[in-house]
């Protein structure tokens, strides 16, 4: 497959499994080559990662892309470890990555939240025969990176995509009907809705000459768990080389699936950047030299920089809907001041003391203090990775509050007049056991919202200040901070609207 066809697949794949994606969700598109992520970054991604981009500018992508600012990041197999978003969603591997090892750790960058991610293969033919004849392997011994798993893989296109993996990574072959819940691959689940919008793309492609095997796959990131991910497999996209391309025609099913960039865009259609090309070219043919030229140009537009993400913004009115308004009036006249608020704060720190505030805030569960919040929290105990487990403590570590005694520094919860007639006065001066009976209890009712993906769209709605894709530090300086006089700092101000929403429903 020519480099030009494998670019305009991918985006248009791209295009297609956002709107399967969660909002906050980004995704990772892992390149054979810097010179594929380069292109990728000038006509797609506007944001890249690989060894020879400069370091400042690299690590200032790597920070925008996790904060949301972009939603894609092009980038080489160096980023196939040690890389921890929570919120990735999908990635994107143009080929098989230098082996089986390699694929199931780039895969497992995704989904880390809990929720479902997408990992889909490009079969490259050309650059796949190329690979494999590098790579041929003589003892098992020397496949430290298994690519001879890897071809195997690749070739099954009638095996359950869990087999392979499972068998090289736990020595038992799985396949997804033994793991009740799971999302099942491609292979077994023929009723994919992702598989279904991508195979417009690729139904009416040319017969293809090589008979290799399918050339986009999606893969469970873990084989024996029941990971939130689903798979599929399409069948071949065409191998052509021209110099001049023209986009693969779309069904109108799929068409209602990809976002139409042109329609959301923000530039100033007169310029002729990057997006404009793209734009242009998916009803034309893809001037390679024109875009390349195009995306050197130093004219940029200063108003679209600044410009939330498009992801994070659907193309709807931006005016809140008459229920947010509703919700955020109600919220407003119950909480007019701090005395009123002392009352609800009373009425928390008493109803919770001695008790697990995530099996209230999370289950609706009023049980006895417990040791693993999260991980022992509901109706039964966890088994596993549980996402967030141990995160929370470190966003706690960050919360330091520049007014003294005003807080109590291991619950979060005022102090003087506005302190729960549960908590004991820590005044200063005071000297002896200083133990808090409410302790982490603000923190752990915080923690449960930010990563309950309902109450949190709520949450950023009744707060607009409050970034949905928001980093950890970030989010730590937004509790901490107080917006006025009448209020406490925002991290209570979050609590206070969770319990009265709560109360309510």
């Amino acid at each position: 497959m020519s480099t030009q066809n494998i670019i305009r697949l991918t985006i248009d794949v791209a295009r297609i499994v956002e709107r399967f994606m969660d909002k906050d969700q980004i995704g990772m598109i892992f390149c054979m080559s810097k010179e594929q992520a380069d292109t990728l970054h000038n006509v797609f991604t506007r944001c890249s990662s690989h060894s020879d981009r400069p370091q400042a500018e690299k690590l200032d992508d790597e920070r925008r892309w996790k904060a949301g600012i972009h939603r894609w990041i092009a980038t080489t197999t160096g980023m196939i470890q040690g890389i921890d978003a929570p919120n990735v969603g999908a990635t994107i591997f143009l080929d098989m990555p230098y082996g089986l090892l390699n694929l199931y750790q780039g895969a497992g960058r995704g989904g880390r939240d809990g929720r479902r991610c997408y990992a889909i293969v490009l079969n490259q033919t050309n650059c796949y025969l190329g690979i494999q004849a590098r790579h041929q392997i003589t003892e098992r011994q020397e496949d430290k990176e298994c690519y001879q798993e890897g071809e195997n893989w690749m070739k099954s296109d009638k095996t359950c995509h869990r087999y392979t993996i499972s068998e090289l990574m736990d020595g038992q072959p799985l396949v997804c009907n033994q793991l009740p819940g799971c999302h099942k691959c491609n292979v077994c689940d023929n009723d994919s809705l992702l598989m279904k919008a991508i195979q417009p793309i690729i139904k009416d492609a040319p017969p293809q000459e090589s008979t290799m095997s399918s050339p986009i796959i999606l893969v469970p990131s873990t084989p024996m768990q029941s990971t939130p991910m689903e798979t599929t497999v399409a069948n071949r996209f065409p191998a052509p080389t021209p110099t001049r391309i023209s986009p693969p025609e779309l069904s109108v099913s799929a068409e209602v699936l990809v976002p139409s960039t042109s329609q959301q865009t923000t530039h100033n259609h007169h310029s002729e950047d990057e997006y404009d090309q793209f734009n242009l070219s998916r009803g034309e043919d893809w001037d390679f030299e024109k875009v390349d030229q195009a995306s050197q140009k130093k004219k940029k537009n200063t108003q679209s920089a600044n410009n939330p993400p498009l992801h994070l913004h659907p193309p709807t009115s931006t005016e809140p809907s008459m229920q947010i308004l509703r919700d955020t009036s109600f919220y407003h006249q119950q909480l007019r001041t701090k005395d009123q608020k002392k009352v609800l704060i009373n009425r928390l720190a008493n109803m919770l003391y001695g008790k697990c505030p995530v099996c209230w805030a999370q289950y609706d569960m009023i049980r006895y203090r417990h040791d693993l919040p999260f991980k022992n929290c509901g109706p039964t105990p966890k088994t596993g990775f549980v996402a967030g487990l141990k995160a929370w403590m470190d966003l706690k570590h960050m919360i330091h509050f520049t007014e003294k005694y005003f807080y109590c520094w291991k619950c979060q919860f005022p102090q003087n007049q506005y302190r729960p007639s549960c908590h004991p006065d820590f005044s200063s001066g005071e000297r002896g056991n200083k133990k808090c009976p409410l302790e982490d209890l603000a923190i752990l009712i915080i923690w449960t919202i930010r990563w309950d993906t309902t109450w949190w769209a709520r949450a950023v709605k009744a707060f607009p200040d409050l970034p949905f894709a928001v980093e950890q530090k970030e989010f730590a300086n937004w509790i901490k901070r107080t917006e006025g006089p009448d209020k406490f700092y925002n991290g209570l101000e979050l609590i206070l609207w969770f319990y009265i929403e709560k109360t309510r429903t």
